[in-house]
């Protein structure tokens, strides 16, 4: 959140504060939001967060008081000026809350259900895991037309087959095109293997820009410079 509310303030930009059930109880959830919105900090994105198990801190523990469903309700009911409790707050929050979404997921009816139900719980957009081919993405979009949200895909241009085969094999709920993969596979540098990925992303993002009312990229690590050379498809 302090980070959130500094980026803001140094950028004038708009933040999007992901916060997790995995990291904080209901009480310490409630207080990060109330104090998010004193700084202005109006974007959430719930998200349940990955096992502590599989992160750089496997002794820590998973809270996970409320799921993703719980957290969104809570902001909510904020936003109504109102605590989880259904005390009420003295104003309104004014958050727009966001939820992930796996657009390249292999069953879609269940993606599609989970969506609504958080939907329905007070979520307005949807941010993605990052895909990687187009195909998927536009059959979700389609699937989903009519529940009237605002779906932002995530990019993330691959750097090397290290990364690659990490994110495909490590990484829950990603998946790589095996025809990617196995291009990568016969790249012998990683200069070569990076400019694939650079080259994957920028078609993905011109193929987005047909449906999508936007995109977010991520580098994976500290290589930011590949995302400027991504950007220079727009």
């Amino acid at each position: 959140m302090a980070l959130a509310h500094f980026v803001q303030q140094e950028t004038g930009l708009s933040t999007i504060l992901h916060m997790t059930c995995r990291d904080r109880n209901l009480l310490a959830l409630q207080s990060e939001l109330l104090g998010a919105a004193l700084l202005g900090v109006d974007g959430i994105l719930a998200l349940s967060g990955d096992p502590t198990a599989i992160g750089d801190f496997p002794s820590a523990t998973s809270v996970n008081d409320v799921n993703v469903v719980g957290l969104v309700k809570i902001i909510a009911s904020l936003n109504r000026g109102y605590d989880f409790s259904d005390h009420a707050i003295g104003a309104k929050a004014g958050f727009a809350i966001g939820v992930g979404v796996n657009l390249a997921a292999r069953d879609l009816d269940k993606e599609l259900d989970k969506l609504k139900e958080r939907l329905d719980a007070g979520a307005t957009f949807a941010m993605s895991q990052p895909v990687f081919s187009i195909e998927p993405v536009e059959r979700f979009f389609e699937r989903a037309s009519g529940l009237g949200v605002k779906i932002l895909p995530g990019l993330l241009p691959v750097a090397s087959l290290k990364q690659a085969l990490y994110l495909h094999n490590e990484v829950p709920g990603m998946s790589l095109p095996g025809e990617f993969l196995s291009k990568l596979q016969r790249l012998e540098t990683r200069e070569d293997q990076m400019a694939l990925g650079v080259e994957v992303s920028q078609a993905l993002l011109q193929g987005l820009k047909a449906f999508a009312p936007g995109a977010y990229l991520t580098s994976g690590g500290r290589k930011m410079p590949v995302l400027a050379q991504v950007l220079k498809a727009l």
